[in-house]
C-alpha cells in the first residue's frame, strides 16, 4: 500500500525501547590530543575556531574537551540529530558537565519557539515571522557541527537564534565538519558554511582554523586506500589491519556475495557487520539479494533493514542484527566490518547522474564506515569506476576477482518511480515550489487519544530483539476497518493474488506462511490473520525476507485499537468503498505506478495511520490524482488523529506538480559555484525564505 512506504518512524506513539534499556555506563573523557589542545587554546585565546575533522576523527569528544576546558562558558552546541544528541548528553551526565546545552535545531526551536520547528517549514516561519523565544537565550560559546550538512533553512534559524542571544555581542564560535561528508545535497547542504564560516557567521574575533586529520576508527591499510585509489589527503591513523578486500563477483545470481558474508562471520558477529549499497528500496538493488541468502540460510541471525531509503536507522532497532542500509543513512555509523555494494560504475547508471572522474561524497562515507574489515564489492557486470587505478589496485588491497568483467549493454528502457520514490529525498525549495500550485483546506483538525488506544508501533521478539510493526499497523488497520465495515478484505485478494506469480520471490516465502495464507477466507479472519496479511503485502513490495522470519507472533493489535481506527474511519469511508486502486502511467521521460488507498464515490483518499501528516504526504495525494486523471474531491486523512485535508487543484495543476516531481528525479543535480553561494549568502538566501505549506501539515497541534 503507498501509504506504508512513507510512514516516519520518528513518529512512532509508543515509547522507544531503547530508553527502556538504557544503561548509564560510566565514560572516562582521554586526554586531549594535540590538534584539541589547538582548539581549546585558540578558544582561551578568544579565536573562533573552524575544525576541518576526516571521518572517526573524535568530533563529539573534542566538544565534550571544549566544555570540559571552559567550565566558564555557557555552551550551546547544536548537532546535525537526536541520536547523537542523546548520546552525547549521555556522557556529559556521566562526566558531569553542567555548562554545555546539546540540541538539534529543530529540538531548540520546539523548545523555544514554537512546536510547528518540528519541520523545516516551522524554522522558515519562526525567521520570516522574527517570533521572539518563548524565554530567554543566552550562551556565551556556539558550537556547531556537522557543519557541511548546513542547509540554509538550517542556516537562516541559527542566525534568529544568534540574534536573540542575550551575549551575541560577544560570542564565540567553533564550527566542526569535514567537506567530504557532504552528502545531502539534494536538500541545498553546503560544506561552504564550514570553508566559509567566517563569512558566514561575521565576528569580531578573528577566526583559526585546526586540523584533525587522525582517525580514530579505520586502520591504516584503509586510510592508504583512501588516499591511493580514491585521491583522499593522507588521513593519519592509530590501527592497523589487513588490507581491504575488493570483490569482483556476481552480485544478483550466485552465492558469491553469501560466501564474502560467512568469511566475516567466521571472524566476528553478525551483529558487528555493516552492508551498504546506495539504495536499498530499489528493485536493482544488490543488497537485496545477498539479504534474503542471508535470512534463508541463517535464520538465527536477525537483519536490520530500514523501511525506505530516507528513513534514519534506528538504534534501537539494529541493535544486535545485522545491518543493511544506504550509503546516506550510514552517516555517524561504525561496525567492525563493512560490505560495500556497486563499487563500480552501476553508481552512476542508477543512483549518482553526475558520472564524474572524482569520489563522491557519498562513496567516501560508505569506504569509512569499517573500522578494520572493509569490502568493496565490485559487479562483474560493469566497469570500473573511473578513478579507480586497476592496474596498482592488488598494491591497496586483496584483489578477488571470481567474475570476468563484462559490461553489460546500458539499458534504454525508461525509469520507473513509485509515488513514494517521486516524494521522497527532495529539497524543501522544492516543496515549497510545488505548494504554490495546490491549495490544502482543514476539514478536520486532529485530536490524539491516550497512548493505550493505539497499537504498539515495535514489539519485542522471543530472542529479546526488537521488531517494528508501525507499517504493518498501517496496512493492517484500514484493512481492518474494511473488513468490519464489509466483511470484505482486500488486502487478502491482492495477496492471494499476488502469490499465485511463480516468480523467485514467492518461491523463497516460508512454506508454513504460504499455507496458512492459502487457507485464509474472508469468512472466518481473525486479527492475527490481517497482521500477518500485512506483512506478507509488505514483502511483496520490498522482496525482503527479514521481517516475515523474525516475527514469530501476530497478537499486538487489540480490538480497542481496531476500535480507533473504526471511529476515525467510518465518518468519511462508506462501505461501498474500493481500496488498493492500481494506478500506472507512462509519460515520456519515466513511468509512475502507485496504488491509491482508497476510492469512494467522488472522494479520493489517500489514508495515512502516523501521529502527524506531513508535506510530503499532500504531494503523495497530488500524484496519484494527477496519474487517476478523474475529477475527484482529493483528500488526506489520518487514521490515528482522525485530521483530514483536502487538496484543491486544478487537472493542470495536479499535472504541473507530478512534472516538477519528476523533472528533479530525472535530472542530475547542478552544481553551485563559490562565487554563487556567496552571493546567495550576502542576498540572506531568499529563495529559502518563502512558507507556502499551511500550518495543518507542519505543526504538532
Amino acid at each position: 500500500m503507498s501509504f506504508l512506504l512513507s510512514f516516519p518512524v520518528r513518529y512512532l506513539v509508543q515509547v522507544s525501547p531503547i530508553k527502556l534499556r538504557i544503561q548509564h555506563r560510566s565514560y572516562n573523557l582521554p586526554s586531549p590530543s594535540k590538534p584539541q589542545l589547538d582548539v581549546i587554546n585558540s578558544l582561551k585565546d578568544e579565536f573562533n575556531v573552524k575544525i576541518n575533522s576526516v571521518a572517526g576523527s573524535g568530533k563529539t569528544t573534542t566538544i565534550l574537551q571544549i566544555a570540559q576546558h571552559n567550565p566558564q562558558l555557557k555552551i550551546l552546541a547544536f548537532v546535525y540529530n537526536k541520536r547523537l544528541q542523546i548520546e552525547t548528553k549521555e556522557k556529559l551526565e556521566s562526566l558531569n558537565l553542567k555548562n554545555l546545552t546539546v540540541q538539534t535545531f529543530h529540538g531548540h526551536g520546539y523548545s523555544y519557539y514554537d512546536k510547528e520547528c518540528a519541520t523545516d517549514q516551522g524554522l522558515k516561519r519562526v525567521v520570516q515571522m522574527c517570533r521572539p523565544p518563548l524565554s530567554p537565550i543566552s550562551f556565551d560559546l556556539l558550537i556547531l557541527d556537522e557543519q557541511q550538512d548546513m542547509t540554509p533553512i538550517l542556516y537562516l534559524f541559527v542566525r534568529k537564534v544568534i540574534a536573540d542571544n542575550e551575549y551575541s555581542n560577544n560570542l564565540q564560535y567553533v564550527t566542526l565538519g569535514d567537506v567530504r561528508q557532504t552528502i545531502y545535497n539534494y536538500n541545498c547542504a553546503s560544506s561552504r558554511f564550514l570553508s566559509f564560516a567566517e563569512k558566514a557567521f561575521p565576528s569580531a574575533r578573528k577566526w583559526v582554523t585546526v586540523e584533525h586529520r587522525t582517525s580514530y576508527r579505520f586502520t591504516r591499510e584503509i586510510a592508504i586506500f583512501l588516499e591511493k585509489q580514491m585521491s583522499m589527503l593522507k588521513i593519519d591513523t592509530i590501527h592497523t589491519g589487513p588490507k581491504p578486500r575488493y570483490l569482483i563477483c556476481d552480485v544478483t545470481k550466485s552465492n558469491e556475495t553469501l560466501e564474502e558474508f560467512e568469511y566475516y562471520l567466521s571472524i566476528i558477529d553478525p551483529s558487528d557487520i555493516l552492508i551498504l549499497a546506495p539504495s536499498i528500496k530499489s528493485m536493482n538493488s544488490p543488497a537485496r539479494y545477498l539479504a534474503n541468502l542471508i535470512t534463508q540460510k541463517y535464520e538465527n541471525i536477525p537483519c536490520y533493514i530500514p523501511s525506505t531509503d530516507e528513513e534514519g536507522v534506528s538504534s534501537d532497532l539494529s541493535l544486535g542484527k545485522l545491518l543493511f542500509c544506504t550509503y546516506h543513512q550510514a552517516k555517524g555509523i561504525e561496525r567492525s566490518a563493512a560490505i560495500v555494494f556497486s563499487f563500480d560504475k552501476s553508481y552512476h547508471m542508477y543512483y549518482d547522474r553526475r558520472d564524474t572522474y572524482d569520489v563522491t561524497n557519498a562513496q567516501y562515507v560508505a569506504a569509512t564506515r569499517a573500522k578494520k574489515y572493509l569490502t568493496l564489492v565490485h559487479s562483474h557486470e560493469f566497469r570500473y569506476h573511473s578513478f579507480i587505478r586497476p592496474d596498482t589496485l592488488n598494491e591497496t588491497a586483496q584483489v578477488i576477482s571470481k567474475r570476468v568483467i563484462k559490461p553489460k549493454p546500458k539499458s534504454a528502457q525508461l525509469p520507473t518511480y513509485s509515488v513514494t520514490q517521486l516524494t521522497s529525498n527532495i529539497p524543501d525549495s522544492l516543496v515549497t515550489r510545488c505548494f504554490t500550485h495546490i491549495k490544502c483546506l482543514l476539514l478536520n483538525k486532529p485530536t490524539m487519544r491516550p497512548r493505550h488506544l493505539y497499537p504498539p508501533s515495535w514489539v519485542i521478539q522471543p530472542n529479546g530483539l526488537t521488531e517494528s510493526v508501525a507499517e504493518i499497523n498501517g496496512t493492517a488497520l484500514p484493512a481492518l476497518y474494511e473488513y468490519h465495515r464489509t466483511k470484505r478484505c482486500t488486502l487478502l485478494k491482492s495477496v492471494k493474488d499476488d502469490l499465485k506469480f511463480d516468480h523467485r520471490f514467492i518461491q523463497i516465502i516460508p512454506s508454513h506462511i504460504l499455507a496458512r495464507v492459502k487457507i485464509m477466507k474472508p469468512s472466518t479472519l481473525e486479527l492475527s490473520d490481517v497482521l500477518l496479511l500485512a506483512n506478507v503485502a509488505m514483502y511483496l513490495q520490498s522482496y525482503y525476507l527479514a521481517k516475515l522470519v523474525q516475527i514469530k507472533k501476530y497478537d499486538w493489535v487489540l480490538q480497542k485499537h481496531v476500535g480507533l481506527s473504526l471511529k476515525n474511519y467510518s465518518k468519511h469511508l462508506s462501505p461501498k468503498t474500493r481500496y488498493e486502486v492500481l494506478t500506472y502511467q507512462t509519460l515520456s521521460n519515466a513511468s509512475v505506478r502507485g496504488r491509491i488507498d482508497a476510492i469512494d464515490g467522488r472522494n479520493l483518499f489517500e489514508l495515512k495511520w502516523t501521529e502527524k501528516l506531513m508535506p510530503n504526504h499532500v504531494l503523495q495525494l497530488v500524484a496519484y490524482a494527477a496519474l487517476y486523471g478523474k475529477r475527484k474531491r482529493y483528500l488526506l486523512l489520518n487514521g490515528i488523529s482522525g485530521q483530514l485535508v483536502e487538496v484543491l487543484g486544478s487537472k493542470e495543476n495536479l499535472k504541473k506538480v507530478l512534472e516538477i516531481l519528476l523533472a528533479y528525479k530525472s535530472n542530475a543535480e547542478s552544481e553551485v559555484n563559490d562565487e554563487a553561494w556567496l552571493e546567495d549568502l550576502r542576498n540572506g538566501f531568499q529563495d529559502f525564505r518563502n512558507v507556502t505549506i499551511p500550518k495543518c501539515l507542519s505543526s504538532p497541534d
